[in-house]
């Protein structure tokens, strides 16, 4: 299976549509080994629509991201990439061994600051708001 985390700055981004690269590996069903982790760029014009069918290129099969709207994660779908929302934090390949040892579950909760724009991406969260929660052991 491929997994994508998003970052900015090259570290994880907690929000899904405000990332600038994905960190993308490589991991056995079964096992907590990662491998050919390395950093995805999107290119300049992001977007909902941009960000699942560049992921999709790149053969990912799941995101797992902090918070993300409902229309983004219908594109991921669309692309036959599942969505794992909640994380709050760590370095990328933590979080992916975190999923893989099942520490971290999703939350399936979508950002519902998207939903009353109607669209899911590109609006910032206000301080201290959080939409999504960590549900590691």
């Amino acid at each position: 299976m491929r997994i994508a985390v998003p970052l900015s700055g090259g570290r994880f981004n907690a929000h899904f549509g405000q990332s600038a690269a994905f960190w993308v590996c490589d991991a056995e069903e079964g096992s907590q080994a990662v491998t050919n982790g390395h950093e995805l760029q999107l290119p300049g014009e992001g977007g909902c629509g941009v960000i699942p069918a560049v992921l999709s290129r790149a053969g990912v099969n799941l995101v797992i991201a902090g918070g993300m709207g409902a229309g983004a994660v219908a594109n991921l779908a669309r692309c036959g990439i599942e969505a794992v929302m909640g994380v709050t934090g760590g370095t990328p390949e933590q979080i992916v061994q975190d999923y893989l040892a099942g520490r971290l579950v999703s939350t399936g909760a979508v950002c519902q600051q998207h939903e009353a724009h109607g669209h899911g991406h590109q609006h910032r969260h206000g301080q201290g708001e959080r939409c999504c929660e960590d549900r590691r052991s």
